[in-house]
Order: C-alpha cells, then sequence, then structure tokens
C-alpha cells in the first residue's frame, strides 16, 4: 500500500540558473484525479509561501503502469490538471503554472515493485524561485516556516505529511547529529480493514480486550539502514486524521507489542490524547519513542475464539472476516476442519457481519456477505450453516496472481 508511502512537503532542493528549486510531490488513490482535502492544506502552504517570493510552479502528473498506457497519459494529465486549478482557485497566476503529463513514462519510482509502484500515482510540483527569501527554503520542509530562518541554522522545525492524513511534527534537532532530511521514515497508516487484513493487523489488546480502532501506526526510522530515535527529551507530536465521522474522545492510545506467537497486540500506554480541529479534525498527542501506535476503544468482550462456529457447504477452502457495520475491528475465522470455522466472540447488539471468499473448481473467486444471525442455525452441530446459493461470482482479476485475501480486500469496507 500505499500504507508505507511518506508525503514530505519539501522532497528536495537545489540551484539551477541563478534560481532556487524544491520539489514537492501529492500522491493519489488508484484511478483518482481530485485533491483530497489533507492536500489541499498541504497545497495551501505551498501558496502561502510562492506569494511571499517570485515563483514559478511546473507541475508534472504521473501514473503507474497498472492498466493501458493510453489511460495512465489520460489520468496523469487529470491529476495536473487538478493541482493546477485548485492553486489557481487560491490565486495563483495561471501564466506561473507550466503542466506537463508523463502517464506511466520515466517513473520516478520502480513500478516493478508493488510498494514502490503506488508512488507513482502523483504530480510532481517543481518551484523555481528568485531572490533570497527563496533560498532559505533549502533548510527546511515546511514551506510556510522556511523563510523565518537562515541558511546558519543546523535546520529548521519539519511537518512529514502522509499520504492518508497523518502527521508527523518534528522540531529541529530532534535526531541531532543527524539532521530529519537524511532519516528515512518507514510508516504504515492503517485506516480500512483492508489495510488491517493485508497487515495482517489485530484489534486485540495485550490482555484479550476487543478493540475498535480509529486509525493504526507502524513506524521505524531509520538511518542508513539503522533504527533510530529522537534524542532524550525531544518529542515529536503526531496528528492522525479523524475518518468518517466526529472526535470519539473514548478512544485511548496503544502501543504494539509482540505476543507469544509474534502477532502484534495493544497495550494501554495511559497517554494523554488531545484534539484538534482546524478544518480537518485531528486526534494529537506525542511521543518520545516511534513504533507502533493504535487508537482504540474495548468494545466489551474477550477476543478468543470461542464464538459461533460456520460451517461452510460445498467448498473446501474458505477465507471468512468477522465485522461490525461501521466500527474498524476485523477477525479472521479460525479453521477446525475442511469446512468449519470458529469465530471470535461476538458483540449481538453489534449485529455481526461475516464475508466469505471462496473458489471453486476452476479458480473463479466467489463472495458471500450478511449478518451472522441471518443465516440457518444448526443447534445438534453447534453451527450457522453458509449454502452454495449465497455465494455469487466476482470479478476474477487475471493481471495478477490473486489471494482469498486480495478479493476479500476488495468488498471488507464496502
Amino acid at each position: 500500500m500505499k500504507n508505507g508511502l511518506l508525503a514530505i512537503v519539501l522532497f528536495s532542493a537545489f540551484s539551477v540558473w541563478g534560481q532556487q528549486q524544491t520539489k514537492k510531490i501529492i500522491f493519489f488513490q488508484p484511478n483518482q484525479s481530485s485533491v483530497s482535502t489533507v492536500h489541499q492544506h498541504q497545497l495551501d502552504s505551498l501558496v502561502t509561501f510562492i506569494q511571499k517570493n517570485e515563483c514559478e510552479l511546473t507541475l508534472i502528473g504521473r501514473a503507474d503502469s497498472i492498466g493501458s498506457e493510453k489511460l495512465n497519459l489520460y489520468l496523469s494529465g487529470k491529476r495536473a490538471k487538478a493541482v493546477a486549478a485548485y492553486l489557481q482557485s487560491k490565486g495563483v497566476d495561471q501564466l506561473k503554472i507550466t503542466t506537463k503529463f508523463l502517464g506511466e513514462a520515466n517513473p520516478l519510482f520502480s513500478n516493478s515493485i508493488p510498494k514502490e509502484r503506488v508512488k507513482n500515482r502523483c504530480v510532481e510540483i517543481i518551484t523555481s524561485c528568485k531572490g533570497n527569501n527563496a533560498g532559505s527554503s533549502i533548510t527546511g520542509t515546511s514551506f510556510e516556516d522556511s523563510t523565518k530562518y537562515t541558511n546558519t541554522k543546523f535546520e529548521n522545525d519539519t511537518i512529514i505529511y502522509l499520504p492518508n492524513g497523518t502527521q508527523f511534527e518534528i522540531e529541529a534537532e530532534t535526531f541531532y547529529p543527524k539532521k530529519i532530511r537524511d532519516i528515512d521514515f518507514n510508516v504504515t497508516e492503517i485506516f480500512s480493514l483492508c489495510d488491517m487484513l493485508s497487515n495482517n493487523t489485530v484489534t486485540r489488546s495485550a490482555n484479550g480486550d476487543c478493540l475498535t480502532s480509529a486509525g493504526m501506526l507502524y513506524i521505524k526510522p531509520t538511518y542508513d539502514g539503522v533504527e533510530v530515535q529522537p534524542n532524550k527529551e525531544k518529542y515529536v507530536r503526531i496528528k492522525i486524521p479523524v475518518k468518517n465521522g466526529e472526535v470519539d474522545k473514548s478512544m485511548t492510545l496503544y502501543g504494539g507489542v509482540k505476543n507469544d506467537i509474534g502477532e502484534i497486540v495493544w497495550k494501554n500506554l495511559k497517554s494523554e490524547l488531545s484534539y484538534q480541529e482546524n478544518g480537518v479534525q485531528y486526534y494529537l498527542f506525542k511521543t518520545d519513542t516511534l513504533y507502533s501506535f493504535n487508537l482504540d476503544k474495548p468494545i466489551g468482550i474477550m477476543c478468543n475464539k470461542d464464538g459461533p462456529k460456520v460451517k461452510v457447504r460445498k467448498y473446501k477452502d474458505a477465507m471468512i472476516c468477522q465485522t461490525y457495520p461501521n466500527e474498524k475491528y476485523l477477525a479472521v475465522a479460525e479453521k477446525l476442519k475442511k469446512r468449519k470455522f470458529a469465530l471470535d466472540k461476538v458483540k449481538e447488539e453489534k449485529n455481526p457481519v461475516l464475508t466469505v471468499v471462496v473458489q471453486d473448481d476452476a479458480g473463479n473467486p466467489l463472495l458471500a456477505k450478511g449478518v451472522l444471525y441471518d443465516l440457518k442455525y444448526r443447534k445438534w452441530s453447534n453451527s450457522y450453516i453458509i449454502k452454495k446459493k449465497y455465494f455469487k461470482r466476482i470479478l476474477r482479476d487475471f493481471s495478477q496472481p490473486m489471494t482469498a485475501k486480495d478479493y476479500m480486500c476488495n468488498y471488507l469496507d464496502n
């Protein structure tokens, strides 16, 4: 995903023909060209910067290599034009904006590696500025703050923007003598059920409580391949955006720990959690150690495979996910026999939903999805029955090897 991708405000800075140039990248979701609310805030910072300096912009639209070359060229053009339109709406002179689009040609990142390929869904923004003020932007990663310091400062305060809206606010010299811009922040954002499934993430605390999540982060900062952490008494402020609703003040902060079988489960950190509302709502906390974090609350039951049993008719191999409507909770059923599975204990009043993916003898994927208690219950076998007639054929992807988990991802959050 998509998930480990960093959208850093200042990508690089260099001098060309007497001008100072900076690069910024705006990332997009697959097949999307609209500028998200999060990226609008980033572009607003860019507008503030260029209005203080004599600047011209070059926007280069890009796409990954999935799909046809013609479609990718068209999509990259839409992305570049969308960014240009937004900047113009904020007062940037159209004559100062040059728009280009390359499709999948000349990629910034490798298209042969899935985690790199997603980074090519972007618009690269090259800002060329004249004058002394622009030169100071070399030492910072926040356009808004870059004019406040001289080039003699070790480094500026830095804001790192992640593609799904998370922000890291890092004080200058937090990693001294290493510079923030030289550190690789490998981050995975987990906001959707598909993200949870793809990253083998469970919503269970270290003491077994079932949790529902408002967002998770896996963070590993490295310098030359070696993990690093903030200096003593230095903190990183982390802002996690509120997704699909209002701030839930019953959420608390958890940190990731490994259990006996190597799964990451969550331990309550009892850390102070605050909130911020500036157009986008955030959960906000500070930390002196960067690792795994989860915003969660218990749902009132223990997560053990001692819930209802489910039997799948006719199909030997099945994958079953257990969820609740409008909640970021996910459990994968445990296979007991070739067609029988055990669920986690359920919260009945939350109307537990099962999503089931199987394959027929020809390898075609099939899907069944519905409320657990709508299934027929067989008392003598203590099982809910998923009949063959419940399954419907879904579109098979022949472009790449696909697993049940891959197909499942397309339907969990729907």
